[in-house]
């Protein structure tokens, strides 16, 4: 593997890119990784992508939960605030009939009037609660027990109510950093088995030979200009058709590979450097019952190290027919080349395209 010292942008982390989205991209991603996975080659890649989406998806689950158990306790504390107001509303009417408005008992229940009541939050309201209470309480004898004994029961719900959603939204929030941090290895291992992608395509196009791989039982047809190679490989997801367009000269014109899943097709371009045709660009398509569910053009910039063309930048833009207006396109830099070392990714400051979410 190489070693990248300078950043690949990590275009899964946009805000536009929603949880689910990602989900489904990843599951579609692992699926097409299971398809092409015929010698075990990727064995690896599968069960590291594996790992991360169940992780991810049981962060985004656990989270949900909690986040509707908080909000099923908001509601329940919101009520009891309601029920409290009520309470207050009937209750200053007793209060006022038995002291008046003016008198001294009604000020301790009411020492900033009654717009104190009607605009506490859940914030203050407990406060609020209480100090009602022992008002009601001091005065049980000329007003009655009813307006103690109901805020009692009302204060004791609240605060426990109250206190279990506070627990829970702390629980959220630590949820939505859980799952933040399982939404980044995600996109990273993503970002992996999308390099992995582009690793194997230039050691096809730029290392390898075109006819390296062709099976001793292919079938030639020449068609004018150009000769076509058809081969079948044995994988273990099956049979897999490979399909090869030359020109007479014996330059490649197109690979086209056949799975049980998918159809992908290849257009390397070629230029003559020296008497020498080396590979500069590809453009793949991924074809769907027919159709094509997602394209890919790169683009390379090279240079020659000990007699070998290796990249020194590599363009990719990644389009979709989900959204066909929308491209992906992402620059990787080659400074230097260490082989047998892991994909890792450079820290970067937090942005307006941090994917926290909200």
């Amino acid at each position: 593997m190489l070693n990248l010292n300078t950043l690949y942008k990590n275009h899964f982390g946009s805000r536009k890119i929603s949880d689910d989205k990602l989900r489904k991209f990843a599951e579609i991603n692992l699926e097409r990784l299971k398809a092409n996975n015929g010698g075990g080659e990727l064995d690896q890649l599968i069960a590291d992508t594996t790992a991360a989406l169940q992780m991810y998806a049981a962060a985004i689950t656990d989270e949900d939960v909690k986040y509707a158990k908080q909000q099923g306790l908001t509601i329940k504390v919101k009520n009891i605030l309601k029920d409290f107001k009520e309470l207050i509303s009937r209750g200053e009417g007793i209060i006022r009939g038995q002291f008046g408005k003016k008198g001294e008992e009604y000020q301790e229940f009411f020492p900033y009037q009654k717009d104190e009541y009607w605009q506490c939050s859940l914030k203050n309201a407990d406060l609020l609660m209480d100090r009602f209470l022992k008002a009601a309480e001091k005065y049980a004898p000329q007003i009655g027990d009813d307006l103690k004994n109901r805020l009692q029961a009302m204060l004791t719900d609240f605060k426990s109510a109250r206190e279990e959603q506070l627990l829970k939204k702390a629980e959220v929030t630590d949820g939505k950093t859980t799952t933040s941090k399982r939404r980044k290895e995600l996109e990273i291992q993503l970002m992996k088995n999308q390099f992995h992608g582009f690793y194997l395509d230039w050691l096809n196009f730029l290392i390898s030979s075109p006819f390296d791989d062709i099976s001793p039982s292919a079938e030639m047809l020449l068609r004018g200009d150009s000769i076509l190679v058809s081969y079948t490989i044995e994988e273990q997801a099956g049979k897999v058709e490979v399909k090869k367009v030359f020109f007479r000269s014996g330059r490649l014109l197109s690979v086209e590979v056949i799975t049980p899943t998918e159809r992908v097709v290849n257009y390397p371009q070629y230029n003559e450097i020296g008497s020498q045709w080396v590979c500069t660009a590809w453009n793949t398509q991924i074809y769907q019952d027919s159709l094509v569910t997602s394209g890919l053009y790169t683009q390379l910039e090279l240079r020659k190290i000990e007699g070998q063309w290796y990249p020194a930048r590599a363009d990719v833009i990644v389009q979709t027919m989900e959204n066909p207006n929308e491209k992906f396109i992402s620059t990787l830099f080659f400074k230097e080349y260490e082989f047998n070392l892991p994909l890792y990714e450079l820290e970067e400051s937090v942005d307006q395209d941090s994917t926290a979410r909200p």
